[in-house]
């Protein structure tokens, strides 16, 4: 498995691993009752939650168009060390992304400009 494939399935991987944080604040301040109840009238949920809720759709968001451009990549032949490298950057901003929002940094944007500027760097591969 190539480099640009790893860091698609470490996405993926990623993806499951951001519910965690979510799931675990739902049976802390909600209890397994509410949990599989149809959830009206929700109790509120602390902060971390609601950002590890708001990471983790972000990240939805924005898997499509990594994963396309990786795919194109693979099956033109165009996957080189730049789309590793650009697949690596997204991976890496995405991890930090994650964490700052969890944690309120106020460099959520910059880290997300990263993970943008590795999708452009597989991009120019392409062209």
């Amino acid at each position: 498995m190539n480099t640009d494939l790893f860091m698609l399935t470490l996405s993926a991987v990623l993806s499951f691993m951001q519910v965690m944080p979510i799931t675990i604040g739902y049976f802390i301040y909600w209890g397994p009752k509410v949990i599989v109840s149809n959830r009206e009238n929700l109790p509120p949920l602390p902060g971390w939650v609601t950002h590890s809720s708001a990471a983790h759709r972000n990240l939805l968001e924005n898997l499509p168009a990594f994963a396309i451009l990786l795919i194109v990549a693979q099956l033109s032949g165009r996957a080189n060390e730049m789309t590793g490298l650009g697949a690596m950057l997204f991976v890496g901003a995405r991890v930090l992304y994650a964490m700052a929002y969890i944690f309120g940094t106020p460099l959520r944007s910059v880290i997300f400009s990263a993970g943008l500027a590795g999708e452009i760097l597989i991009l120019m591969q392409l062209f």
